[in-house]
């Protein structure tokens, strides 16, 4: 027997797929060197070579003959011209979207028409949600829409309101590369008018079964919203969003291309079961799968991965190899073609490389498993009694291939999940071989329960019985999100997707027949080298402080040992980011010195990526924090916030903290509530191999106190001299008098101000006063974090980047 027949059959990628990652990378490249305004020739041939490299690779081992050459010639024209259509295309785009929209920015908002179409998210206290704004001509363009008021897919309004036009920073830059080119403000609504036609309708009846759903009363129910009508406002605001996104679960309760075919799966496999035909079968799927899409109001990405499947499915039909993956390839390029925004769409981009790398490697990662596990599931069945084995060995067999499928699925998204939400979930190939069941489960029943939830007494008990199923979903997942290291922290940078594309690509040219020694031995290596990188990032962490670089706000981690604590946590999702690149897993606490946004704004990211131990606030603070607030905080640590107050010490391995501001109870809404912290360090883990034993760090962290706050700390003499000042209010003018610097005598001064604020933090004032009363002055904007580690010679300082000329 030949080694080729003893491992799963390479499949045949066709053209067209390498013609739309061609596409794919063009439009990603153009759209950014358009939104930017920076004009880089050089990225576009990367872009350019990157797929002729693409289709040299894939058609290699084709061109030994004619045949093969016809390939590689047919391949290499297919990408040529893709790249071309997505550089005019995407260029066009984004030139006619900033057209429109500085032609909106002249007129008043009250004057445009704006129709939503999407649906709302919650965001802090007002709602955000895109809509087409149509300019009196009949001009339109994509805007972001945030108001105090929740407004439905298909409502049209009229209002008085304030449009932004998305600038250069980090959201106008994200907005823009989705094709959303500003955000209006709404001030006041003039008219409302309900959604009509088709939306309308679906609308009304979506809106009516959540109302008999009621998904505020339990998990399960917001669960069965959230899978059965794509409604998850209930999901974000109870958290179980972030449990399914923690637990790898995620893709069950997006309406997206992995949603859709484990339900197609299901519905073909129980149809072929009652004989019915191929074509038949086909059908039905394709008009079920149409109506669910429906139902969960026809949200434009789920209506892309419904197209991709149909045309799958009926290729498939033809009976033809290869057809399957030329079907989704072709449907890829249209839609990617006709909207050149879709490349930054993460949705189609899930749905595409799920499908693609499921078509390609699924039966490959089948007979990896199965020569990995060797002869333990022979073993396995054999301790069956001989009428059980049969079954048993079934049983098996469809386990391993769906853990084959679910490990394909999650390696070929990690990178695209990972640059997105800086967060990768290790449990989720093996929870998804048990969750998978259960999710089908829970739909057939719920599906069942809402065809008949408006017949007396039964639709209700159905309702509930639907609700049980969906809960034990729902505590799967937070059970799983619950565990240590179930989701993980990870900074990844955008060409990592590119970097898996090709590895990918070299695995499908090199297709190695798998080997069960040497997959064990390279497993039992890698596990090896995890576990010592493992223990040196949580167990024998060097004595330090780091001033972490998120933005316009503040967060400062301490870290000695296995033990730490962040003071601050930014305001958003930045702080992910940041702990990943200190590779942080665990907090033994978080210290909010005051309630602004920009220091306590990223506390909810944390959820299911970072373990928390307690959260601190100051004395008095508790009462005045949101309700939002105080349920984050719950769902961190499973308890209230614990308060301090003036002359407290809090102690972290080496590290000691005490109190000197506020002197009393405070509401910590101003900056002059914030909690001033004087930091030592007496000794734990040392911060470099030839630490002294006379080594020391001392500091004072002010959070955004002024020089008010931090002359009557100095007056009142519970500070000195010290080697190390957190600047307070980001560097502002007022933040330091010369008196309290010639006190403090630091030997650094670090700010945390984010690029480009429009406050100019940190002021020429501040920078002065500090670097005249001898301090070495940084910021975070600058040079990225800031490490400081004790020694006998005053600290050593280690920054992310050079600081700029």
């Amino acid at each position: 027997m030949s080694e080729r027949t003893l491992t799963a059959t390479r499949p045949y990628v066709p053209s067209a797929i390498a013609a739309l990652v061609s596409l794919v990378l063009a439009e990603r490249t153009c759209v950014t060197l358009a939104v930017t305004g920076r004009s880089s020739f050089g990225l576009v041939l990367a872009a350019i070579g990157c797929a002729v490299s693409l289709v040299s690779l894939l058609m290699a081992s084709r061109s030994d003959s004619w045949e093969g050459r016809r390939h590689v010639l047919l391949a290499c024209s297919a990408c040529a011209a893709a790249v071309l259509i997505g550089a005019l295309g995407s260029t066009a785009m984004v030139d006619a979207g900033t057209s429109t929209v500085t032609k909106l920015a002249g007129v008043p908002v009250s004057s445009c028409e704006l129709e939503v179409t999407g649906d709302p998210t919650r965001s802090k206290d007002d709602w955000l949600v895109r809509a087409q704004a149509r300019l009196p001509s009949g001009e339109s363009c994509s805007v972001w829409v945030r108001g105090s008021e929740r407004v439905g897919r298909g409502t049209t309004l009229r209002c008085v309101g304030r449009l932004s036009v998305a600038e250069d920073d980090e959201w106008g830059i994200s907005s823009r590369r989705r094709g959303v080119f500003g955000t209006i403000s709404v001030r006041h609504v003039l008219e409302i008018g309900p959604p009509s036609g088709v939306i309308g309708a679906l609308e009304g009846v979506r809106e009516g079964l959540v109302g008999t759903i009621d998904p505020g009363s339990s998990d399960g129910r917001a669960l069965m919203c959230g899978c059965l009508l794509g409604w998850r406002e209930s999901m974000s605001s109870s958290g179980l969003s972030d449990a399914f996104s923690s637990a790898g679960l995620a893709h069950l309760v997006a309406v997206s291309g992995s949603h859709l075919a484990i339900m197609a799966s299901a519905l073909e496999g129980a149809l072929r079961r009652i004989g019915a035909r191929p074509r038949l079968r086909a059908v039905v799927v394709c008009v079920a799968t149409f109506c669910f899409v429906m139902l969960c109001g026809a949200p434009v990405s789920a209506l892309r991965a419904w197209a991709m499947s149909v045309v799958a499915s009926l290729a498939h039909l033809a009976g033809r190899r290869g057809h399957a993956l030329t079907a989704v390839g072709l449907v890829g390029l249209a839609i990617a073609a006709a909207d050149p925004f879709s490349a930054y769409d993460l949705g189609f981009l899930l749905s595409v490389t799920c499908v693609v790398s499921l078509c390609v490697f699924s039966t490959y990662a089948s007979s990896v498993l199965s020569a990995f596990a060797g002869e333990m599931p022979s073993t396995v069945v054999a301790l069956f009694p001989h009428r059980l084995r049969r079954l048993v060995g079934r049983g098996v067999r469809h386990v391993g291939d769906s853990l084959g499928s679910s490990v394909v699925a999650q390696v070929s998204c990690a990178s695209l999940c990972a640059v997105t939400f800086s967060r990768l979930s290790l449990a989720g190939p093996v929870v998804n071989v048990v969750a998978s069941p259960l999710f089908l489960m829970s739909m057939c029943v719920g599906l069942v329960s809402v065809a008949f939830s408006w017949v007396p007494v039964v639709g209700p008990a159905m309702l509930v019985v639907a609700g049980w199923s969906f809960e034990s979903l729902a505590y799967v997942a937070r059970l799983v999100s619950r565990l240590p290291l179930s989701c993980v922290a990870v900074e990844a940078p955008e060409w990592s997707c590119v970097a898996e594309l090709f590895l990918g690509v070299l695995l499908y040219l090199w297709w190695p027949r798998p080997r069960g020694r040497v997959l064990r031995a390279g497993l039992l290596t890698i596990s090896l080298v995890l576990v010592c990188l493992f223990v040196r990032w949580t167990l024998l962490v060097p004595a330090r402080v780091v001033v972490l670089d998120i933005g316009q706000g503040d967060a400062i981690l301490i870290q000695d040992g296995s033990s730490s604590l962040l003071v601050d946590t930014g305001p958003d999702s930045a702080i992910v980011e940041a702990m990943a690149r200190n590779h942080v897993t665990r907090l033994d606490a978080v210290l909010l010195t005051h309630l602004h946004d920009d220091h306590v704004g990223g506390l909810d990211d944390l959820l299911g990526v970072v373990d928390v131990g307690e959260v601190i606030v100051g004395e008095g603070v508790s009462s005045s924090m949101s309700a939002e607030l105080v349920s984050t905080v719950a769902d961190l640590t499973g308890s209230d916030p614990v308060e301090v107050s003036y002359g407290d010490v809090l102690r972290i391995s080496g590290f000691s903290f005490k109190v000197v501001w506020p002197h009393g109870p405070t509401e910590g809404d101003v900056n002059a509530d914030s909690i001033c912290l004087v930091m030592g360090w007496e000794g734990g883990m040392p911060a470099l191999p030839w630490t002294r034993s006379d080594a020391c760090l001392t500091g004072l962290l002010t959070g955004d106190a002024e020089r008010d706050e931090t002359d009557s700390i100095a007056l009142a003499h519970d500070v000195g001299d010290v080697d190390f000042l957190k600047v307070g209010h980001h560097g502002s003018a007022v933040s330091i008098s010369p008196g309290t610097a010639d006190v403090l005598d630091a030997e650094v001064a670090v700010a945390s101000a984010g690029e480009g604020n429009r406050y100019g933090h940190p002021t020429d004032e501040c920078v002065s006063t500090l670097e005249t009363s001898g301090s070495d002055f940084l910021c975070t904007k600058d040079v990225g974090d800031v490490i400081l580690m004790p020694s006998a010679r005053g600290p050593v300082v280690i920054t992310q980047r050079p600081a700029r000329a």
